[in-house]
């Protein structure tokens, strides 16, 4: 499934244009539509389950509208049920949806709740597994303004660090010769192309040309895969790459779903949105001591917890079963 949004209003038109231009035989869902009042009852109850059973109060709050997420969770089980490549008109941010969509799918998680009984978090959990794999797509659409762009950075980077792929960022309308707009403005508005260009890098960005939306042919691709690298003293970096990420405010932080361990998630919070990337078996035996934000890129670094790692015992000095 393929979700198209715009940063304005006004963009709604040129996103389903492009979208339609990029999947031509894909059918077309709008979220008015395809939302359940149902689901949305479904997803509201589960939560309040999950919310009763378990001890974390940091993902309750971190979710912000149920409204949103029974959309994007309608949609996605409307094109599953469809068989056929869609296109979802989604007029809210997608990265603040997604958000909470996966803080809700995390809940129902660690609730203890093992077998879903409600149509709402399966497809909560389903949607959010769908994520995971690929198979829900971003494109964004923003107009040549400074405002825009700005915006359009920002959800960038907050979609890609909730581990959604992007297919493309267009930028539409462009100011025309053609319409009357003076030169000066027709170069400002190249100009803004060329930064998003560098500021979402690899993100593919287009233009509108000749009054018509770009076309994005190919599926997006995961562009903020974590990293671990070791160090000296045993010490590991975890580190990752968020396209966007410099004009973005970002806090960081990690997190425990799992009493048994100090660490099970590295936390981001970029540009309001919540993001939870769960670390390998190594890391979750290990505490962070650094973090460090630098342009695009964040590196923790994490030092192993000692009474996580198993202790080398002295030789007893024994010679074997003949001993004695």
């Amino acid at each position: 499934m393929l979700l198209v949004s715009s940063i304005t209003p006004s963009g709604r038109t040129w996103a389903l244009e492009a979208a339609i231009a990029s999947i031509p035989s894909a059918t077309v869902l709008d979220s008015a539509d395809a939302i359940s009042s149902s689901t949305a009852l479904q997803i509201a109850e589960a939560f309040q389950v999950a919310g009763a059973t378990t001890a974390s109060p940091d993902l309750v709050a971190s979710i912000g509208s149920f409204a949103a997420v029974s959309s994007l969770t309608s949609m996605f089980t409307r094109a599953q049920a469809d068989g056929k490549a869609c296109v979802a008109l989604f007029p809210e941010s997608v990265a603040a949806a997604v958000s909470d969509l996966q803080s809700l799918a995390t809940l129902f998680d660690v609730s203890g709740i093992v077998a879903p009984d409600s149509g709402g978090m399966t497809e909560v959990l389903n949607t959010a597994m769908a994520i995971q794999r690929g198979e829900i797509e971003l494109l964004l659409v923003c107009p040549p303004e400074e405002s825009a762009v700005e915006a359009a950075m920002r959800e960038i980077a907050a979609a890609t660090a909730c581990g959604v792929r992007v297919r493309g960022l267009a930028v539409c309308p462009m100011p025309r010769k053609s319409d009357g707009w003076p030169k000066f403005i027709r170069q400002a508005a190249r100009d803004l192309v060329d930064r998003l260009e560098q500021g979402v890098h690899p993100i593919p960005v287009q233009r509108a040309r000749g009054g018509m939306a770009p076309s994005f042919g190919d599926e997006g691709f995961e562009v903020c895969t974590p990293m671990v690298s070791e160090v000296a003293d045993g010490q590991r970096v975890w580190s990752i790459t968020i396209p966007g990420l410099s004009h973005s405010d970002v806090a960081v932080g990690t997190w425990t779903a799992d009493p048994a361990y100090p660490t099970t998630h590295v936390v981001l919070n970029v540009a309001g949105c919540i993001a939870r990337r769960r670390v390998d078996a190594t890391l979750r035996r290990c505490v962070p001591i650094d973090v460090v934000v630098s342009g695009d890129s964040i590196a923790i670094t994490f030092e192993p917890q000692p009474d996580q790692w198993p202790i080398d015992l002295p030789s007893s000095g024994g010679t074997g079963a003949g001993d004695g």
